[in-house]
C-alpha cells in the first residue's frame, strides 16, 4: 500500500508520534485521502498554499500604525515579526502565508484532540 513499515503506524497510533511528511503523504495517497488536509492535520504546510494570504488582511489601524495592534502578542513573536519586517514583500507574503496554514493546522489539532477527549 503505502509501503510503511507496520510498526511506524503502531508507534504513530499508540503514542502519539507525528509522522514524518513524506509519510504522511505516502499514507494520504494510498488512502486516497486530500493530501494537503492530510499535511496540515499533522501540522505540515500543505503542498498547495491558498489563494488569499493574511498579508491581505493586515490593514493598517485608522492612525496609519501596525506596532499598536501587535503589543497584545508574546514578545518574542513581536520580535520575530520585527525581523520580518525586513524581508522583500514576496518573502513576507510566503512567511505570512506559512504562518497562517501553520495556525489553522494548530487549530485542527486542538479540534480534533478535543473531539477525542470528549
Amino acid at each position: 500500500m503505502a509501503d510503511i513499515d507496520p510498526s511506524y503506524i503502531t508507534i504513530i497510533e499508540k503514542k502519539g508520534v507525528i509522522p514524518r511528511r513524506d509519510k504522511v503523504i505516502r499514507l494520504a495517497e494510498a488512502l486516497n485521502h486530500d493530501t494537503d488536509r492530510a499535511l496540515l492535520m499533522a501540522g505540515y504546510a500543505p503542498e498547495n498554499l491558498p489563494a488569499e494570504t493574511a498579508a491581505d488582511k493586515n490593514e493598517p489601524n485608522s492612525d496609519g500604525n501596525r506596532q499598536d495592534e501587535l503589543s497584545w502578542l508574546h514578545p518574542s513573536l513581536r520580535l520575530c515579526i520585527s525581523q520580518l519586517s525586513k524581508l522583500s514583500d514576496s518573502d513576507q507574503i510566503s512567511a505570512a502565508e506559512l504562518l497562517e496554514v501553520f495556525v489553522r493546522s494548530l487549530d485542527q489539532r486542538k479540534s480534533l484532540l478535543n473531539s477525542k477527549g470528549a
